[in-house]
């Protein structure tokens, strides 16, 4: 009997841990529909999320998920609640995309205490645009709250709140620009 349940979970945890893929499979555009996604269901707490390529519009779903990873030019628009707890690195990452933020994207706890961890990271050439209305909300990490880099860029209309530091590595013209931030 032991080695069944324990058969069970590791069987459970190895599925836990496989990253949710987006696959366009059914509108092809929002997050909402689970035929979107490789596993035919919406991801949720604990999963690791990527989106490859497509442009994918969240709204009608508030996720808490693991970490979101955008790449190859993906684009994701939130009109919804994204909450990120986060994983040892990252809880989002946008490497070569973008995401415009029409609502709130909160992060919960990143990292283990190390500086090269990072809660919200925009790598080569990425861009992050937080509308009027919109709230980017950074509350707690063990690393970089905010880190741009490698030629991205951001445009905050609307509120930022980061409790740890922010790195900037971009040039001076690249910068998020930020209206109201908190440290």
């Amino acid at each position: 009997m032991r080695i069944i349940l324990f058969l069970l979970m590791s069987f459970n945890l190895s599925l836990s841990s496989q990253p949710v893929s987006w696959d366009a499979g059914g509108d092809g555009v929002n997050w909402s529909d689970p035929d979107n996604w490789d596993m035919n269901m919406l991801p949720g707490v604990g999963d690791s999320v990527i989106i490859n390529r497509d442009s994918v519009v969240l709204t009608n779903v508030d996720p808490v998920i693991k970490n979101l990873l955008l790449i190859n030019g993906a684009k994701l628009v939130n009109f919804a609640i994204l909450t990120s707890t986060g994983s040892l690195n990252y809880a989002i990452r946008c490497d070569s995309a973008s995401i415009v933020n029409h609502a709130k994207i909160v992060v919960l706890d990143v990292g283990d205490n190390e500086f090269g961890d990072r809660a919200f990271e925009l790598l080569n050439g990425s861009h992050f645009h937080n509308t009027a209305t919109a709230l980017l909300d950074i509350l707690q990490t063990n690393g970089y709250g905010l880190w741009l880099k490698d030629g991205s860029s951001g445009e905050n209309d609307g509120s930022v709140s980061v409790v740890t530091a922010i790195k900037l590595e971009s040039s001076l013209t690249r910068q998020i620009l930020v209206s109201s931030i908190e440290i």
